[in-house]
């Protein structure tokens, strides 16, 4: 069981902004992730065409091994969403229940997201894995709220990072994976998301701390 710590730094010394987009994500060049020791996988989605029920592909991605499989895949399931003009996701009456699916091993994962409004649970995401040790469901190791800023009379733009490091708690290979991201309620606004994973040669020795800026992170502790 994993129990919950949590610190926020707000790290905003930016002007006003009318939307949040990729290009303000966290930059993962700068992480521990080495191309010698295995290949990386990404996928940006910047504006989305499907509001229910069906997939969203990507912007843009950059694949490795091509045995890593076509993409990943954003699915809304709340039900009453919309694609507003911006190419956001925006439900006006329930909650967003956004799901992203993809398949193949990996080792590590950098999720980053951004929404407008009423906000998403960030302490709730989860990742889901399944493959040759069968099925798990991983909070997150590490987060950061990379950005946030009001919205008058419209919650805020609230963007976060988080990391998982599956080669610390799942004993096998895996096959397909899921992250599974909710509302609060009405009125949040899926803005943009950057996904990275990292597929390692040989097991990776322990936790890579993927998200390095000390002092604004929270983190969970294994008991």
């Amino acid at each position: 069981m994993l129990s919950k710590t949590k610190t926020f730094c707000t790290t905003c010394a930016v002007a006003c902004l009318t939307s949040a987009g990729i290009a303000d994500f966290y930059n993962p060049a700068s992480t521990d992730w080495d191309s010698s020791d295995g290949f990386t996988q990404g996928w940006g989605w910047e504006s989305f065409t499907q509001a229910n029920f069906a997939p969203n592909f990507a912007d843009a991605g950059w694949y490795g091994d091509p045995g890593f499989g076509y993409g990943a895949e954003i699915y809304n399931f709340s039900g009453s969403a919309v694609v507003a003009g911006s190419g956001n996701i925006y439900d006006p009456g329930g909650a967003l229940n956004i799901h992203i699916y993809g398949n193949g091993d990996i080792d590590q994962a950098l999720l980053q997201v951004s929404t407008e409004g009423s906000g998403l649970d960030w302490m709730g995401v989860q990742l889901y894995v399944n493959g040759t040790a069968g099925e798990m469901y991983m909070d997150w190791d590490s987060m950061e709220q990379t950005f946030y800023q009001e919205i008058p009379d419209f919650g805020a733009i609230d963007q976060a990072a988080m990391s998982w490091d599956i080669s610390d708690s799942y004993n096998g290979t895996v096959e397909s994976w899921g992250f599974f991201i909710s509302a609060y309620g009405p009125h949040a606004s899926l803005d943009a998301v950057s996904l990275q994973t990292l597929t390692m040669t040989v097991p990776a020795p322990g936790a890579i701390a993927i998200l390095g800026l000390a002092g604004m992170t929270a983190r969970r502790r294994r008991n």
